[in-house]
């Protein structure tokens, strides 16, 4: 459950804060966005989740000037997603999360809405149902010693039903990765 998880992870680490808003390609605020906020490190360097999990998440709305606001979040490295109707979803690096300190201001930039769709067919050309598809934003982070990292976030997963087909909507610009299970 979300609240003990939250406790947990701020009695083991501290906690801090997380400000910024949200802006479309005009730099224009974007009121009623959806931040997601996903812990993908603790402080020291440990990843919270295997590659399979989802990691543990925050989500809050933006307000009438765009702004965000995530208080009380567990000390160590956030990654920020941001989606809204009619726009692409944008993925920030991590954030580090420094126990009583609050973040510089982060400002997210939506882009216009990118898709991706495909078939997922077998070595006869075959469509293939009940494949579990995954498209991955892969991100640079650093780690405490200062070592390039990059961490892959989770941007969405299909299904595919009996004719093969995944599509996923709203992706925002930048590179995607599929996975195929």
């Amino acid at each position: 459950d979300v609240t003990s998880t939250s406790l947990d992870l701020a009695r083991a680490f501290g906690v801090g804060q997380i400000a910024g808003w949200v802006v479309d390609p005009q730099q224009r605020p974007v009121v009623g966005a959806e931040v997601v906020s996903r812990f993908v490190r603790a402080p020291g360097g440990a990843a919270v989740a295997e590659e399979d999990e989802e990691p543990f998440a925050i989500a809050v709305m933006t307000d009438s000037a765009g702004m965000f606001y995530l208080d009380e979040l567990p000390a160590g490295e956030w990654a920020l997603t941001a989606r809204a109707s009619g726009h692409g979803d944008a993925t920030e690096a991590p954030i580090r999360v420094t126990p009583g300190i609050r973040a510089d201001p982060v400002r997210i930039r939506l882009d216009g809405a990118n898709s991706l769709e495909g078939i997922v067919v077998d070595r006869g050309d075959r469509p293939v149902e009940g494949v579990s598809v995954r498209a991955l934003r892969p991100v640079v982070v650093f780690s405490p010693l200062g070592e390039r990292e990059i961490v892959r976030l989770d941007v969405g997963r299909a299904a595919t039903p009996a004719d093969g087909r995944f599509r996923f909507e709203g992706l925002g610009d930048g590179p995607v990765e599929l996975s195929f299970r």
